[in-house]
């Protein structure tokens, strides 16, 4: 009896060692990023934000047409409202649920939203860690509010996609998939939706990958999950086509450079993904950032999420901030409107970050609260919904 004591006292005692060293292991690797360095500018802007909407819950991605219809849809980390409503049209000031209430059970964990040169409303469903299933994508006619196109992934690539962009003929997608804080690749994916084929490019590449840094809030606190042990690193998000649809740009939230490349060689299927690499063009060094978009004349509106602020890269990679305000947690999607007006939603995402990334507590979300949609107004034009 004393020696099966003895065993199992040690055999706890090396199980004990193991998960110590697991726990280390997985600090080093994942929770032990620096800094990022402050790359912002004097804002061009300092006093043009302006709330466009006060919400009860944070939302995520926005899209405005170019007749100044207003579209969003709440953050799956924040949760749906009280009716299980999650994607809306904001209809004087008020959030009227988009296409309708009796659809909204067909969203499941809806992000990325644009509007394209057809009038049509472009919503991402990704399937995350759901196995149960596939990601969805789903664009609705904003003339008849009826769905006009309405595809599901047949594999796992677009688990994760976060961001979409429309060629101007309506014909083929260009979605930004985050992967897993490493463990998943990041990827980008390519939709014909012509054929129906979707294609996997630059899985796992240097560009699509975040970098060790540690996000941080405007308080200065870092952006973490696991009680610390994982810091909030996450692959390519932003990506915005060029009017021309010549350039199709890109990067992770966490990393420090925003890339382009040709999508003349995107849409090339003869072309590996190691030749396609080096095609791909660093522009220049970008704040750790969320949503993207482009205006006429090819510069890139960058979302500042840990100075509350929007920035502006030229296509010689020219950074300037445009606008910084304290209100700001998570300069989130972004959207631009008629008349040179940019949109953005705050998704206060470090508010109410749980510990697991699962969906926070309603007591929580409240407490966080009130969320807000902004606006300002720049000095270019864009084109309304991207």
């Amino acid at each position: 009896m004393r020696r099966l004591r003895r065993i199992l006292g040690i055999t706890v005692a090396v199980l004990l060692l193991a998960v110590i060293i697991l726990l280390a292991v997985v600090k080093i690797t994942l929770g032990s990023g620096e800094p990022y360095p402050d790359v912002s500018t004097a804002p061009l802007f300092p006093a043009a934000l302006e709330v466009a909407a006060e919400l009860p819950l944070p939302p995520g991605n926005i899209a405005v047409s170019a007749d100044g219809r207003i579209f969003f849809n709440y953050h799956y980390l924040g949760g749906k409202d009280l009716n299980g409503n999650s994607v809306f049209e904001l209809i004087d000031g008020k959030p009227a649920p988009y296409p309708s209430a009796a659809f909204q059970p067909t969203f499941k964990t809806t992000l990325g939203m644009l509007i394209d040169a057809q009038n049509r409303l472009w919503v991402v469903d990704p399937a995350g860690l759901d196995g149960d299933r596939q990601s969805r994508l789903l664009a609705f006619d904003l003339t008849t509010n009826e769905v006009a196109y309405d595809y599901t992934f047949a594999n796992d690539d677009a688990d994760f996609a976060q961001d979409l962009q429309v060629s101007s003929d309506g014909r083929m997608i260009y979605l930004a998939s985050t992967g897993v804080f490493g463990a998943i690749p990041a990827n980008l994916v390519v939709l014909d939706t012509q054929t129906g084929t979707a294609r996997t490019l630059l899985r796992g590449h240097a560009s699509v990958e975040p970098q060790d840094w540690r996000i941080r809030t405007g308080d200065g606190e870092h952006v973490s999950i696991a009680y610390g042990l994982i810091d909030w690193q996450i692959g390519v998000d932003g990506i915005a086509l060029t009017k021309d649809d010549a350039w199709l740009y890109y990067g992770a939230i966490s990393h420090d450079t925003l890339y382009r490349i040709s999508t003349a060689r995107l849409l090339d299927a003869r072309l590996s993904d190691e030749q396609l690499a080096q095609h791909i063009e660093a522009v220049g060094r970008k704040p750790l950032s969320d949503g993207f978009s482009a205006d006429l004349e090819g510069n890139i509106y960058i979302t500042d999420i840990e100075h509350g602020g929007i920035a502006r890269m030229t296509p010689d990679g020219r950074l300037e901030t445009l606008i910084k305000d304290p209100r700001v947690r998570w300069a989130d999607g972004i959207s631009f409107a008629p008349e040179r007006t940019i949109y953005f939603s705050d998704s206060a995402i470090p508010a109410y970050l749980t510990q697991t990334a699962d969906p926070a507590s309603p007591e929580a979300i409240q407490q966080h609260g009130p969320y807000y949609l902004f606006k300002f107004t720049t000095d270019k034009a864009g084109v309304p919904g991207s």
